[in-house]
């Protein structure tokens, strides 16, 4: 497509589009540096199954470096997906941002023992107790 057929539209769903990679390399940057600083704490208050598995195989060092590759296969697709039909790489991309704002905001929030039945400093819920308590 040449500079000159390029609208505001598609200039500001380029933006959305930038502005929702950041969020999602920022969320994981975040999660990374967590997952690093408490990784003596991490095996046991890690609540996804396959990741418990691989940091039980690999251990945590191993394990953030695929988190690590993890995020950049992420962005390759997202970005592919977006330059072969810029709609559907919206529509794919906006689910995940809101997801990892919500990780973020978990993560901000919460503190190393949250998960032992106490709440982080705002009295955020754990992943785990959003999940299992009844509404």
């Amino acid at each position: 497509m040449s500079q000159d057929k390029l609208t505001k539209s598609d200039y500001n769903r380029y933006a959305i589009f930038v502005g929702c990679l950041g969020t999602i390399t920022l969320t994981t940057l975040l999660d990374l540096y967590l997952s690093l600083k408490y990784s003596e704490y991490l095996l046991r208050h890690e609540q996804n199954i396959v990741a418990v598995l691989l940091i039980r195989l690999v251990g945590v060092s191993p394990f953030t470096a695929m988190k690590l590759a993890g995020l950049l296969l992420a962005l390759l697709i997202l970005i592919t997906v977006y330059r072969y039909k810029a709609s559907t790489g919206l529509m794919v991309i906006l689910p995940v941002t809101v997801f990892q704002v919500w990780l973020a905001l978990h993560l901000l929030l919460a503190e190393p023992g949250m998960y032992d039945g106490t709440t982080g400093p705002l009295r955020t819920p754990s992943v785990a107790e959003i999940i299992f308590t009844p509404h």
